[in-house]
């Protein structure tokens, strides 16, 4: 997991540096298509890092329940709801630590999306500037080559 996040951050790291005036669609295409592709595999992990989470809440609901019951029979139940807290402590900071990395992840989920979409602009707006310069070119050719017909005519006249 720990080189997908590097290749992650490299690739946003790229693109945040890229000049204003960048133009390499196809180099950006590519990079598009990686951190795509490594998104997926994130979203994977992610979801297993989810399930992981819920786990451990329910683990940790269960015992903390057994625990309130046995406590029950012996102490007050606002004493044995407070026994069952402190002697499952360690299931909580479990489903915290879990807690805590899924929304770490989920995070950075977005970010990355948030990348893509900008990857996504950026190469609208390059494809339709390449298509503006290629009709420009276009007009030019036709430009010249009517002069030049327009000129052979003046000469023949």
């Amino acid at each position: 997991m720990e080189t997908t996040v590097k290749e992650i951050d490299s690739i946003v790291e790229w693109y945040r540096e890229l000049p204003s005036d960048f133009v390499g669609i196809n180099d950006l295409k590519h990079k598009r298509q990686q951190l795509a592709g490594l998104s997926d595999w994130y979203a994977t992990v992610l979801g297993e890092v989810c399930q992981a989470m819920h786990h451990a809440k329910s683990n940790h609901e269960h015992l903390k329940m057994l625990k309130r019951e046995r406590f029950a029979k012996t102490v007050s139940d606002s004493a044995a709801e407070r026994l069952s807290r402190v002697n499952t402590i360690e299931e909580m900071e479990t489903y915290e630590k879990a807690s805590g990395l899924y929304w770490s992840m989920t995070s950075r989920f977005k970010s990355i999306g948030n990348v893509l979409d900008a990857m996504k602009q950026q190469l609208s707006l390059l494809k339709k500037e390449y298509d503006e310069a290629e009709a420009m070119d276009a007009v030019e050719k036709r430009i010249s080559i009517l002069s030049r017909k327009l000129k052979e005519i003046e000469d023949a006249v």
